[in-house]
């Protein structure tokens, strides 16, 4: 009976020992997935970072090419209207050269009439 005491108090040792190390690698498996979970989480809040800063100046890009494109439009309009203004005062001129013109090639026509 000793034997047995003996052998299960040796089994009792070894198994508290084979315990305390699995207890052992259980801490540095938490401690690595710890540090792993640290890393991470700083990569990916730099990576955010940087995202809301590219989000920050596209929407700035965004803003300027709106801005560009409604000063472009503006300044077509307002050409449009001086292109409008110019077709009516070259209209008007054309009346007005005909007029002229018929004048003219009327007393052409008197004048070799007479003559």
């Amino acid at each position: 009976m000793t034997a047995q005491l003996t052998r299960t108090g040796e089994e009792l040792k070894n198994e508290s020992a084979e315990r305390k190390r699995a207890e052992q690698e259980l801490g540095k498996a938490r401690e690595e997935l710890a540090h792993r979970l640290k890393d991470h989480t700083a990569e990916l809040l730099k990576a955010n970072q940087e995202l809301k800063a590219e989000i920050a100046e596209r929407k700035r890009v965004e803003e300027e090419l709106l801005n560009t494109r409604e000063n472009v439009a503006r300044r077509v309009q307002e050409h449009m209207a001086e292109m409008v203004k110019a077709g009516d005062v070259l209209k008007a001129a054309l009346a007005e050269r005909k007029k002229v013109e018929e004048s003219l090639g009327r007393a052409r026509e008197e004048v070799e009439l007479k003559v």
